[in-house]
């Protein structure tokens, strides 16, 4: 599929610009006058040391002898063989000389040399010629012809003409493909069979039944939340800490959690819990995440319900509830 392109061996010098194969021993291409013998950026003649000399004396010369100063000439224009000298140069004194009069050539009507008035031609009976003899003509009756109007003859008693073929209107008939059903029979076609003669049979008495009794649905109504004196941790309550030492214990609980220590987080957690307060709700959203890694989702809900019946209006509550979404 893939392979090296074969090397044709060509007889001949191959120009390298337009691949023109030139005879062996050419020096210049045939065909576009490259030399064959140079590199492409030596090709073209090379200019001698001698003119390239000569030519760079001639640039950075100064003198230039080709200009000779001569007296400048008079202009003299002739119209009419009346000699017009043009001062060079002249300067107007406008206190002495009167300004120029500017006149102008009053338009005139164009005028011509011959008018020709055109004259009507009256043509005589001569040039006519005389009336033709033969000429047939068309007389007109003084009779309307509307007058006379014949009555129309009836044909036919008003009967509408209808073609032979009645082919071409089956299908507006209701019918469409295949064969049509046959039309169904008259009622006095069949006879009732239903002898209306026979004696009517007596209903059989209604059976009144009892009614059901009316049960009563009791409304039941949800149950106050018990607040036990405002705490809603859930821990039993024991001696407060110190908040340092509270926080230091989280920020352990945390870390051990983020490590998947789970056994450990929940040791300390536990161990902290009875001592937290009321005054360590700015730790709600901590502890609700340490709960959540531990898997006590009941134990957050229950706890985030409690916090915000007893402190309903509480920032760190509200960014639990919001957060912690359980």
């Amino acid at each position: 599929m893939f392979r090296r392109k074969e090397v044709v061996e060509i007889d001949g010098a191959v120009c390298p610009y337009c691949e023109f194969v030139n005879p062996n021993g050419t020096e210049t291409c045939t065909q576009c006058y490259y030399q064959l013998g140079k590199a492409p950026r030596d090709q073209g003649e090379e200019v001698s040391a001698e003119l390239s000399s000569n030519i760079f004396d001639e640039l950075t010369s100064d003198e230039d002898d080709s200009w000779e100063e001569g007296n400048a000439l008079d202009v003299v224009l002739e119209i009419d063989e009346d000699p017009l000298a043009v001062e060079q140069y002249a300067v107007t004194d406008f206190s002495s000389d009167e300004p120029e009069n500017i006149g102008f050539m009053e338009s005139k009507a164009p005028s011509l040399s011959q008018t020709i008035v055109h004259e009507e031609v009256e043509v005589e009976a001569v040039d006519i010629g005389s009336l033709p003899s033969q000429v047939q003509k068309m007389e007109f009756d003084q009779v309307d012809p509307l007058s006379k109007v014949e009555e129309p003859v009836h044909v036919g008693g008003g009967q509408l003409f209808t073609t032979d073929s009645h082919k071409m209107d089956d299908d507006l008939l209701g019918h469409v493909g295949g064969k049509e059903l046959p039309s169904l029979p008259d009622d006095n076609a069949f006879q009732s069979k239903v002898n209306l003669n026979v004696a009517k049979v007596e209903p059989a008495p209604q059976v009144k039944l009892p009614e059901l009794p009316t049960i009563e649905e009791e409304v039941q109504t949800p149950a106050p939340e018990i607040v036990q004196n405002g705490r809603f941790w859930p821990w039993p309550e024991m001696d407060s800490m110190d908040p340092r030492d509270v926080h230091r214990q989280v920020v352990r609980a945390l870390e051990c959690a983020k490590a998947t220590r789970l056994d450990e987080a929940a040791q300390v957690i536990d161990e902290l819990g009875p001592h937290l307060c009321n005054d360590n709700v700015d730790l709600i959203y901590h502890v609700g995440m340490i709960l959540k890694q531990l898997g006590r989702f009941e134990d957050v809900k229950s706890m985030l319900a409690t916090a915000k019946a007893v402190m309903p209006d509480n920032e760190h509550v509200s960014s639990a509830v919001a957060y912690l979404r359980v």
